[in-house]
C-alpha cells in the first residue's frame, strides 16, 4: 500500500521534511488499530501528520491528532 508513497519520496526527498500532514481518511474508513499502524509506518518515514479528518467522530486515542 506505501509502495507508490516510497516511490515518491525516493524521487523527492525532504518534501515532507517540517511540514505537517492532514491525513484524510474518509474514503478508507480504517479501523483504529490500522490508523494507528499508518501514522506509525507514516512516522518513519518522516511524515508528521498534523491531523485526522474522519467522519463519524470515532474515538481516536489521544495520541492521535484531530481535525
Amino acid at each position: 500500500m506505501l509502495e507508490s508513497l516510497d516511490r515518491w519520496i525516493g524521487n523527492s526527498p525532504g518534501y515532507f521534511s517540517g511540514r505537517p500532514v492532514l491525513l484524510d481518511l474518509n474514503t478508507l474508513k480504517p479501523q483504529l488499530g490500522d490508523i494507528e499502524a499508518l501514522v506509525a509506518e507514516l512516522g518513519r518515514r518522516g511524515i508528521r501528520i498534523y491531523a485526522i479528518e474522519l467522519d463519524g467522530n470515532p474515538a481516536l486515542e489521544p495520541n492521535l491528532p484531530r481535525c
